[in-house]
């Protein structure tokens, strides 16, 4: 039975909770920088992968109160963040379990926001920033809480972007992460869906993707967002020439590494996972 909608979590008129907590310093607001390097169509698909993402999935039968929903959806919107950050930390001095922040508060505004912008009571620039936020709130979360091991081998899941027809810098990185040791799921001609469902497996703890034009850059941009929203806690890194001319614009959307070279790769890989450096490999091109 879902909780009493009387009952409140958090106290709007409280004082700022500690700034030490790590969640309230600022971010770039992802999807509005991505505004410079897309088009308005592209980031209006964005902005509804987001919110369809978050909204999916919500198995829990509680619900959060009505009233807190509302003033949630109101902060997200305002010019500036600190309410919304204020509200975060509410949440989680209440010790609200993480599942219940990500459906029923993340959830529940994305869907709230997501309606008002179909009714037109919410402009598409009050939506991209109130959704850059909850964005963001959950790759802080990850950040800073991030979930206990299972004491599992990890899986790395390495994929060209769909319709990138450069894929041997990701063939030759599944091949060397093999002989040294790491189980490498290597997706070949598959689809964004592809993507998406293999990560929901919990064992795989990397995600690297390849791209090498800008034309694939809305694609790279669609599977990052996504990634983030139904796995904060994978890693991600990105290869490929992309990179020489956009590596800000892919860090800024919340990847953990942009890699130039197969060695900063590995480098990654150790600083993450703390293994042994393997030694380098040389392929000649």
């Amino acid at each position: 039975m879902a909780a009493c909608c009387e009952k409140r979590y958090i106290d709007v008129q409280s004082p700022m909770m500690d700034p030490e907590e790590g969640l309230t310093r600022s971010h770039p607001d992802v999807l509005q920088s991505l505004e410079q390097v897309i088009s308005s169509p592209s980031m209006e698909s964005l902005a509804r992968e987001v919110l369809n993402r978050l909204t999916a999935g919500n198995r829990d039968n509680w619900r959060a109160p009505a009233s807190e929903i509302d003033y949630f959806c109101t902060v997200l919107c305002a010019e500036r963040s600190f309410r919304a950050n204020k509200f975060l930390l509410q949440l989680l001095r209440a010790h609200l379990p993480f599942h219940r922040i990500y459906q029923s508060y993340f959830g529940e505004a994305a869907r709230q926001l997501g309606a008002k912008w179909e009714t037109n009571e919410l402009s598409f620039v009050e939506v991209t920033l109130a959704t850059s936020r909850i964005y963001n709130m959950l790759y802080a979360l990850r950040r800073r809480y991030p979930p206990p091991s299972h004491g599992r081998k990890p899986k790395f899941l390495f994929s060209a972007v769909p319709g990138e027809q450069h894929t041997l810098g990701v063939e030759i990185a599944t091949d060397l992460f093999r002989r040294n040791g790491w189980e490498v799921i290597h997706l070949i001609d598959k689809g964004y869906d592809d993507i998406i469902q293999m990560i929901s497996d919990d064992d795989v703890y990397l995600l690297g993707l390849s791209v090498s034009g800008t034309r694939h850059l809305d694609t790279l941009c669609r599977i990052i967002l996504a990634a983030r929203v139904v796995r904060p806690d994978i890693k991600i890194m990105v290869g490929g020439t992309l990179n020489h001319s956009h590596a800000e614009t892919i860090r800024e959307i919340g990847v953990d590494s942009v890699i130039t070279e197969l060695t900063d790769a590995f480098s990654f890989v150790e600083s993450v996972f703390g293994v042994e450096k393997p030694p380098v490999i040389c392929v000649d091109s």
